[in-house]
């Protein structure tokens, strides 16, 4: 049982794992992308897995043994020794990332640079959890991020599709959304009545929604279409992270990679300020965007569709202002 309550007065200050973001601060500014980049993987997979289930087995026994100290002082004497074993397999693991970075680009380094940062953090977190009632949950965090890093990317091209695939599914969720709000536009539905509040509306009273304003209507339908077509293009620049035949180089996806963010970035600022009383001036400064990011896209693929779509768009956007 443990020796603590939540109802009880704070304990004294203790962290025994205070030394991870020493180890961090030492460690961290060394993992970033290389001066030569390097096709395949950089380390085997299961030297990562290896050295992410040493700090787990650490950190399991450590919050195993946390759990049945009484005070600050027992905490010191008994987990000291298991704590050296969680810095321990805490610096292994953070020197397997500085290996994989030796040959990392943009792509990869800030992924593992992102994952030893919140591993920092949560072990710093677990340190201080130490005889309260938010140590099994701090332990659990810290578990979760290592088995996390397990499937870390251990090559460029693994770094730059995970990053792609996050930008596409930004896209797809601004698509979703936008096409509701066409859709809910278009149906015209009735606004929710609260209970009580029926005697202040008079009996013909309009209870539906106002229609979509047919300028905004058009914006964003606009809109739609020039995010459909970049998703189409993300879509075919991913499929380059597997296939090298496609002749792109992992400078020529870093790039690509960096602009699609930006567009990813822009369609979602457009779609936002595209609806409900249009922010003029927030969506050209997303079209602008655009039309610098998408040059760069179309040295690679064709979409002759594209520019015409950015041009409808702030057509659009013109005959509201």
């Amino acid at each position: 049982m443990a020796a603590y309550s939540a109802g009880a007065p704070a304990p004294p200050a203790l962290n025994l794992l205070a030394s991870a973001k020493r180890v961090w601060s030492d460690v961290g500014p060394e993992i970033k992308a290389s001066v030569t980049w390097k096709e395949g993987p950089l380390l085997p997979p299961e030297e990562l897995k290896k050295a992410c289930k040493y700090l787990q087995s650490t950190v399991t026994k450590f919050s195993a043994s946390a759990t049945v100290v009484a005070d600050a002082e027992e905490a010191q004497r008994s987990l000291t020794p298991i704590a050296e074993e969680v810095m321990k397999a805490f610096t292994i693991l953070l020197g397997t990332l500085l290996s994989i970075s030796s040959g990392a680009g943009t792509s990869l380094a800030r992924e593992l640079k992102e994952a030893g940062e919140t591993l920092t953090e949560a072990l710093n977190t677990l340190g201080m959890a130490v005889c309260t009632g938010s140590l099994a949950a701090s332990a659990g965090k810290v578990l979760e991020h290592a088995a996390a890093l397990e499937r870390s990317s251990t090559q460029n091209r693994a770094a730059l599709m995970r990053r792609l695939l996050k930008s596409l599914a930004q896209l797809r969720d601004a698509n979703r959304e936008m096409q509701e709000e066409l859709d809910t536009g278009e149906c015209n539905p009735p606004v929710d009545v609260l209970s009580g509040d029926e005697e202040l509306l008079e009996d013909d009273d309009d209870l539906s929604l106002p229609a979509m304003d047919p300028s905004e209507r058009t914006l964003l339908e606009n809109v739609l279409c020039v995010s459909g077509h970049m998703e189409d293009l993300v879509k075919e620049v991913s499929t380059c992270c597997i296939d090298q035949s496609k002749g792109l180089s992992l400078q020529d996806l870093e790039v690509l990679a960096e602009n699609i963010d930006d567009i990813s970035g822009a369609i979602d600022c457009l779609a936002a300020d595209s609806v409900g009383g249009t922010d003029i001036e927030a969506c050209n400064s997303s079209i602008e965007r655009l039309r610098k990011a998408t040059p760069i896209l179309l040295h690679h693929f064709t979409r002759a569709e594209l520019p015409s779509a950015l041009d409808a768009t702030e057509a659009a956007l013109l005959a509201i202002e």
